[in-house]
């Protein structure tokens, strides 16, 4: 069904025979016809706007919250073409000039109705999707599944909570991948764990921005942030982000068990409140043990066939040491247990002594354990040499190498754990390997160039105590960031005063922190962006002789946004400055940072002086 839209009759009579489409196939209609009001839902919309397109920006409205899956066609004269798309911005539309050329019109006509056919590469990952759904989930009574799949209640959040293991992050994607409303929704995952409030911003901004209509947003591991950043989140789904935001949200979370909030819930009630519009509590296999039966049958049977294998049994003894089992890793670690032992060994029937614990052949599987261990955060490993010893660097000031540590490497592992997972289901979709070799390389680099920046960091001692040109040292760096900074078209200017000044200090030490700045400053600042390096002759605030060394920096317009000023202030986690910030206090120096009110960041190293 095509509707066929505009404020005058000839015009709809024009287009009626553009088009080709009789009264059988089309609605035309005035954008205030009340037959619209009742009408089933159209293909698509034709409409050609006229005079301040208020009338036509109200049927928009309207008719958009109705029926999101139609695909537009905006007809409007050649001058009016930018506005109407800075208006009606949220359509799924096609922008034409009036009058329109019938084969281009047509042509958009097929293209779009072919649109929202999934790939074959699409319908196979939901397939497999769908099976296992069906293996983990088919025989568990789950109150509230239903709703939360039927498309009348998508936008609704939805909390997915249990132990580790119990198939939390399974249901999150099925309810998205699976459900007929998602066509057309785009999914944003968004690991809490790995990620602080700032990134999740971050990447809410640039998902909402190109996703205007629909957005499945999954928080997953919610409970991981502090109780400060999910009091932000709980504002965030009751009013909306304050950004646009896409015509359709919907909030997913999963987290540990908040049930009868449990004593290692960490999970705020407010934040538990937002997000409950439907709570589904997946509970521990322990709970339910007659489910381990058909789901070791079940395994089996999805292992064989989607490996091509004759048909293989387990031995009655097997089972029975199976089914003992308390698994507290739950399905998860059941499932992995089957894969690794029908994996590593062909016999037939399969007997308890041939399953693999831990990837070796066994002959006992672990006794039952009454509940699940503990889940708790990775304590960072050290090993000699990668870490700076705390002698240089104190407790505080190591605490914050840390979480910079993490918020350096966690944000690229984002993108690698999303296609690591992606990659058994997707592997012959081109498009998605295109993806990979264009997303995955550079994160992996820069994990490794992280590593290496902290190795070399962790290597230093105690600084030597000889004179240093500050002058010749930031001439140096400049030197070798200069392509980096004509890539970008960077305005870099220099005050250095005439005369040398030195400080007392190891040069390799000094030239390390002030090159990581800069590469910082550099990768942050946007395209024709100002930097300004003053360096000058000071008074410590003890009264002795000092250098300052200051960096300004600011966007071409003389500002910069609010989320690249906190991005670089050294109170935050940007590892390179948490660095910088370590060497100048060895060297007996201090660090300021602070915002103007005309949008300038200024960061500025004090150091003792040596009198020239």
């Amino acid at each position: 069904m095509i509707w066929i839209i505009h404020q005058q009759a000839s015009v709809r009579r024009a287009l009626r025979r553009l088009c080709g489409v009789d009264a059988a196939e089309a609605i035309f209609a005035g954008p205030s016809d009340p037959q619209l009001k009742t009408s089933a839902a159209p293909t698509h919309i034709i409409m050609g706007i006229c005079g301040d397109f208020e009338v036509e920006l109200d049927f928009a409205q309207d008719t958009l919250t109705r029926f999101p899956k139609t695909q537009w066609i905006i007809l409007a004269d050649p001058d009016d073409l930018e506005e109407a798309r800075r208006l009606f911005d949220v359509l799924p539309a096609e922008f034409q000039p009036w009058p329109p050329e019938r084969n281009s019109l047509l042509a958009y006509l097929r293209s779009s109705s072919q649109s929202g056919v999934a790939p074959l590469s699409a319908r196979i990952a939901n397939q497999r999707l769908e099976e296992r759904f069906l293996r983990w989930f088919g025989d568990l009574e789950l109150p509230g599944l239903e709703r939360a799949r039927d498309p009348r209640w998508w936008s609704l959040p939805v909390l997915i909570h249990g132990e580790p293991g119990t198939g939390r992050r399974l249901m999150a994607r099925a309810l998205h991948e699976l459900q007929s409303e998602a066509v057309g929704s785009a999914l944003l995952q968004l690991n809490c764990r790995e990620l602080d409030l700032y990134d999740i911003e971050s990447c809410l901004r640039e998902g909402l921005a190109q996703h205007p209509l629909r957005l499945t947003i999954w928080l997953d591991e919610v409970d991981a942030l502090d109780p400060a950043q999910q009091e932000t989140l709980v504002h965030w789904i009751e009013d909306a982000p304050p950004w646009p935001s896409p015509l359709r949200m919907r909030w997913i979370a999963t987290s540990d068990d908040v049930s009868a909030y449990a004593a290692s819930c960490r999970l705020i009630p407010d934040l538990h409140n937002a997000l409950a519009g439907l709570s589904l509590y997946l509970p521990p296999l322990r709970d339910n043990p007659e489910r381990t039966e058909r789901f070791i049958k079940e395994t089996v049977r999805c292992f064989r066939e989607e490996h091509d294998q004759s048909e293989r049994q387990l031995t009655p003894d097997c089972m029975t040491r199976l089914e003992q089992d308390a698994w507290p890793g739950n399905l998860r670690e059941l499932e992995s247990l089957l894969f690794r032992t029908l994996a590593q060994t062909d016999k037939d029937p399969i007997d308890a002594s041939d399953l693999c614990i831990d990837g070796d052949s066994s002959n006992a599987v672990a006794p039952p354990r009454p509940t699940a261990e503990p889940k708790t955060p990775a304590k960072p490993v050290a090993t000699a040499g990668e870490l700076p010893p705390t002698a240089f660097l104190p407790e505080p000031a190591l605490r914050r190498l840390l979480t910079a540590l993490i918020h350096e490497i966690g944000n690229p592992l984002v993108t690698l754990q999303t296609f690591v997972d992606l990659l058994p289901a997707r592997f012959e979709d081109r498009n998605f390997r295109t993806q990979f070799s264009e997303l995955v390389p550079p994160d992996t680099r820069r994990i490794a160039a992280v590593i290496d920046q902290l190795r070399r960091f962790g290597a230093f001692a105690a600084p030597r105590q000889e004179p240093v040109d500050l002058s010749s040292a930031f001439d140096t760096v400049l030197e070798q960031r200069r392509s980096a900074i004509q890539e970008k078209r960077l305005v870099v200017l220099k005050d250095f005063e005439t005369n040398p000044i030195r400080c007392a200090g190891d040069e390799e030490q000094l030239h390390f922190a002030f090159d990581a700045v800069l590469r910082t400053v550099i990768e942050l600042l946007p395209e024709r962006g100002h930097l300004d390096l003053v360096l000058e002759r000071c008074q410590t605030e003890s009264g002795l002789a000092g250098a300052s060394v200051v960096l300004r920096f600011r966007d071409a317009e003389q500002r910069l946004e609010p989320d690249l000023v906190d991005a670089l202030s050294v109170t935050d986690n940007t590892l390179a400055l948490v660095i910088a910030e370590a060497v100048v206090a060895a060297h007996g120096g201090k660090t300021k940072w602070k915002r103007r009110e005309d949008g300038e960041a200024v960061l500025q190293f004090t150091l003792p002086r040596i009198e020239s």
